[in-house]
């Protein structure tokens, strides 16, 4: 297996510098295989169900954001004749990404560092690009949507998950309080990293203006997923007991995404 490093990749990554200065985070870009693999043992079952109803043998799947590109995983494991590429801006987490893919034995067809707002794929590439918490961090959402879009197939469907949401109110509260890079957490304080939150109406516009003619997004309010943070547990743990429409109007949480071109 090789990484491929384009040159549209001139400097390193927040996670490449975080990999450097503090090997021992305990995020799963930063553990060894087996650890890296446990640690997103939940996202990897809500995605095995995402894709049950769905038939991706000889098809062209690219995985966007990946890190360890746990989602690769699922997708070669239940769809072994898939010719799946596996991406992350960084070179870094992709080395943890091949280890892990040579323990289980389900590698991904290649390992990319790519940036999505450049992607180094022809038009009409795939037919289904997945990605896991990676929307929220592009300085340039419209630009890096556009991208998925060009390279999605006519047909074809982007799958994600994780994206925070947060209503009109959250909003203004987060800004009022000053807490906006607070909440996202010791990357977005210490390294910069951009951890946007958008409401539901930003989230379906970005997508409409890059070109996705049906765009359809759900509610993820689901505890299960939440266990990186003890505040955040406690805060999904209440969240999922709160009416959809409430969260909606009122608060916030992860959205699930489909866009069609």
């Amino acid at each position: 297996m090789n990484v491929l490093l384009p040159s549209r990749i001139p400097f390193p990554s927040t996670e490449d510098v975080r990999a450097w200065d503090e090997p021992e985070s305990g995020r799963a870009e930063h553990t060894g295989s087996w650890r890296a693999l446990l640690t997103k043992e939940a996202q990897i079952r809500h995605l095995e169900r995402l894709l049950n109803a769905m038939e991706l043998n000889g098809t062209d799947v690219l995985e966007i954001g990946g890190g360890i590109c746990w989602g690769s995983l699922v997708v070669k494991h239940r769809f072994p004749t898939s010719r799946v590429i596996a991406t992350d801006i960084a070179p870094s987490a992709l080395v943890i990404a091949q280890s892990v893919a040579h323990m289980v034995k389900l590698p991904a067809n290649r390992y990319d560092a790519v940036d999505v707002h450049s992607l180094p794929y022809a038009d009409s590439s795939f037919d289904l690009v997945i990605g896991s918490e990676c929307l929220h961090h592009l300085e340039n959402p419209v630009a890096g949507l556009r991208e998925l879009r060009r390279v999605i197939r006519p047909g074809g469907l982007y799958l994600g998950f994780g994206e925070g949401f947060a209503s009109s109110p959250m909003l203004r509260l987060v800004d009022l309080l000053g807490i906006r890079r607070a909440l996202g957490g010791h990357e977005a304080q210490h390294y910069g990293m951009k951890e946007a939150l958008y409401t539901f109406g930003q989230w379906r516009a970005m997508f409409r203006q890059a070109g996705f003619s049906d765009v359809r997004m759900r509610l993820a309010k689901d505890p299960t997923f939440q266990y990186q943070r003890h505040a955040r547990l406690l805060y999904y743990t209440m969240l999922s007991f709160v009416p959809s429409f409430l969260v909606k109007l009122l608060l916030g949480c992860s959205l699930e995404i489909r866009a069609r071109p």
